[in-house]
């Protein structure tokens, strides 16, 4: 890994191994006892985390086995949850699928209802920005681009993986925020 600025690391895909975003999905979690999945699509990577009490979130159910479920629009998550109600609060491969003024308000309604920590995924920069691929909802097209850099500027901690999507020729990155004293050990 080498250091690019305060808050962000870089690393290749060669090096990441589905063996370390697991244990860094699980070192995230360590210490939390609730977690709020928002746009959890299929709960794929949030499902395995080592959490007792979870839910997942999103406007469309994908997924039979994710419990429990509500049927929401994150868009309104202010309305939708209390701050300071979950321990962890997760959008993974969520943010660009909102315009980025409400990728903002997102943001800032993940932090209110975060107890300790917020995580988002996301692809790196401006892939497929206004493409609706046809028989896909409106939902699923993604309406802003996203990056590193802007997430280390909002002091963010960041993980930029340039090559995470080799074939797509699109890299990818974590952001999160710790809110309060706490430590994580990666």
């Amino acid at each position: 890994m080498r250091v690019i600025k305060r808050n962000m690391r870089v690393i290749t895909r060669d090096i990441l191994t589905n063996e370390k975003v697991t244990a860094f999905y699980h070192a995230f979690a360590s210490g939390c006892d609730s977690l709020l999945d928002l746009g959890c699509c299929e709960g794929s990577h949030t499902k395995y985390f080592q959490i007792p009490n979870k839910l997942f979130v999103d406007v469309k159910r994908e997924s039979s086995t994710l419990d429990p479920f509500l049927k929401a629009d994150i868009r309104y998550a202010d309305k939708l949850f209390t701050p300071k109600s979950y321990d962890l609060v997760v959008a993974i491969d969520v943010i660009e699928h909102l315009r980025k003024d409400e990728g903002y308000k997102l943001l800032q309604e993940m932090e209110k209802i975060a107890r300790r920590r917020v995580l988002i995924f996301s692809p790196q920069g401006d892939y497929m920005v206004g493409q609706c691929q046809e028989g896909q909802s409106s939902y699923d097209a993604h309406w802003s681009g996203w990056t590193a850099e802007e997430f280390d500027a909002m002091g963010y901690f960041v993980i930029l993986c340039p090559d995470f999507h080799p074939t797509l020729g699109i890299g990818a990155f974590w952001a999160w925020k710790i809110l309060g004293v706490q430590e994580i050990n990666f």
